[in-house]
């Protein structure tokens, strides 16, 4: 039950009407369709569990969340805005208290200094008509339908750059740089030309940051808890203290998951490369201490949660792999960070009819955004009429799904991203360590081809033909 309050802010910024029937783009945590935003509005462990999602042409642009009849203390609230930051769903927070609302900037994670509580944008009083006039006239469903809110003085303060994927991936590319600089532990060892060592750098940078993210996400979301051998039973940053844990982690996520997971050519040359330094920027990193140069050591209020971050954010903020890998062919395979706003745009019309035994191919597939979106709106199709059990959603994954590039390194990331995905997406209690592993993308879904020139594999070729009339194909 939501508060008298709560009811009143909504009737008068039109976002129910008076009768309590949601305007259309309303989302209550109620709805059917609460479905496609769990995370906001139904998981308990990301813990924001708000009361509804206002959206314009299916982009959310508001998050609700009532208060009832207490007033939250600062920590309570600080929780909500860190969730509603790391969800980077919708610029704009509501926060409804028996007093007041409370409007917080979701696309703002406030520095470590000297503010250590989340500050709100703006603060409107519920005894005072003067300001739910203007609470209206800036921020309600009108101002928001027709844009009038980003030119408001609420509007104006956000800035998307600062938005979790943007700083995620900030930090992701200063990190990537700081160690690829860094020398082999044991560089005698290694023999090789001056380009390919950067190259063989860059490569282990990469695998070094995804193991990480993903044992993160892991951690964060209580799932290898269970399965984690003792000497591993420690925080992310503990792990990654030691030369003897960090291997013994890498050891455990081949052993464990299998599949295309950050694989390695030659295992034993990670021992050659791996050294404290490379340790001590991934402990920085897991600390939230920043690495980008203009804001290097600054240390962050509000902590990367990879329990709340979404899969396809990550996998939006992973093109920056692909493309650091290409160097100087990145312009010309065109690789390039796609916002998340862009894949919804793009799949809402082509899913629209789609069923949820559809079959997705994407003919430049990168580092799988499009994928990740679509495999998530085919999972849901496939649960309207109950709950989609983990054969379903891997069946998703191995069946439906077919990603090609151009870029092995993409395709890698992709692999990974889809592999993220498959586990939220998964409802099923894990109750032993085979329900993680996965089985082998690339070379099954994942194609390494040029689409337009080359002669692709029989999965994929009966939808676009041959390689003179594929052009006419993709563009039609």
């Amino acid at each position: 039950m939501t508060s008298n309050t709560y009811n009143k802010v909504l009737s008068l910024t039109g976002y129910t009407t008076s009768a309590g029937k949601a305007a259309p783009g309303l989302t209550r945590r109620d709805d059917a369709q609460a479905a496609r935003m769990r995370p906001v509005l139904k998981d308990e462990r990301v813990g924001l569990v708000a009361d509804a999602v206002f959206s314009v042409q299916g982009i959310p642009t508001s998050i609700f969340k009532d208060s009832g009849e207490a007033s939250p203390d600062d920590k309570q609230v600080q929780r909500w805005h860190e969730a509603a930051w790391n969800l980077g769903t919708a610029p704009l927070l509501w926060i409804i208290t028996p007093s007041s609302v409370r409007l917080y900037d979701c696309y703002a994670s406030p520095s470590g200094g000297a503010i250590q509580y989340s500050e709100p944008l703006k603060v409107f009083y519920i005894e005072s008509p003067d300001d739910l006039v203007s609470l209206n006239a800036m921020c309600g469903r009108l101002a928001t339908e027709t844009g009038v809110f980003w030119a408001s003085p609420v509007g104006k303060q956000i800035d998307r750059r600062r938005r979790v994927d943007r700083e995620l991936l900030n930090e992701i590319n200063a990190l990537e740089e700081a160690l690829t600089g860094l020398p082999p532990a044991h560089a005698s060892s290694i023999k090789l030309r001056k380009g390919k060592e950067t190259e063989a750098s860059r490569d282990f940078a990469q695998r070094l940051i995804g193991r990480c993210i993903f044992t993160w996400y892991l951690l964060d979301r209580q799932i290898a808890q269970p399965f984690l051998p003792d000497l591993l039973q420690k925080p992310l940053s503990e792990i990654f203290s030691s030369r003897r844990r960090t291997f013994a982690l890498f050891k455990w996520l081949r052993k464990t998951f299998g599949g295309d997971l950050f694989p390695m050519d030659d295992p034993g040359a990670e021992h050659h490369r791996l050294s404290d330094a490379h340790l001590e920027l991934i402990q920085e990193f897991i600390a939230g201490r920043s690495l980008v140069p203009e804001m290097l050591g600054q240390g962050r209020l509000f902590r990367f949660r990879f329990d709340a971050i979404p899969v396809d954010l990550i996998s939006s903020i992973y093109q920056q792999f692909a493309r650091s890998s290409a160097e100087q062919d990145a312009h010309l395979q065109g690789l390039h960070y796609t916002p998340i706003e862009v894949v919804h745009l793009t799949l809402d019309p082509v899913m629209e009819g789609v069923s949820g035994s559809g079959r997705v191919i994407d003919p430049a597939c990168g580092s799988g955004a499009f994928l990740v979106e679509a495999f998530r709106r085919l999972v849901w199709k496939s649960g309207l009429s109950g709950p989609v059990s983990r054969q379903q959603v891997r069946n998703v994954l191995y069946n439906q799904l077919f990603g090609i590039d151009i870029n092995r390194s993409a395709l890698g990331i992709a692999a990974f991203s889809l592999y993220l995905a498959a586990l939220e997406f998964d409802s099923e209690p894990i109750a032993a360590v085979e329900d993680l592993r996965f089985n082998r993308l690339i070379g099954e879904t994942l194609f390494e081809a040029d689409t337009v020139d080359s002669e692709l594999p029989a999965a994929v070729r009966p939808n676009f033909g041959p390689p003179r009339t594929r052009v006419l194909r993709l563009l039609q």
